[in-house]
């Protein structure tokens, strides 16, 4: 029997932090135990890397949101 050549598809995948994001959610509402605190470490450690990169101004903020009110 003479072999055949198979044809192969590849898929390239991207990630992108849109998606990291849909699957937390995902865990959170339809998840398990264990995705559901997967989901929520995952959530801590990039508050942890946000508060680095770009902590919040408390009062920069508020003067934002007075500013939209006036």
């Amino acid at each position: 029997m003479a072999n055949k050549k198979e044809k192969t598809t590849t898929i390239e995948m991207k990630w992108t932090w849109r998606a990291h994001m849909a699957s937390l959610i995902r865990f959170i509402e339809q998840g398990n135990d264990d995705n559901k605190q997967f989901a929520y470490d995952e959530l801590m450690k990039l508050a942890d890397q946000l508060d680095v990169s770009f902590p919040i101004k408390q009062n920069e903020d508020e003067k934002v949101k007075s500013d939209k009110e006036a």
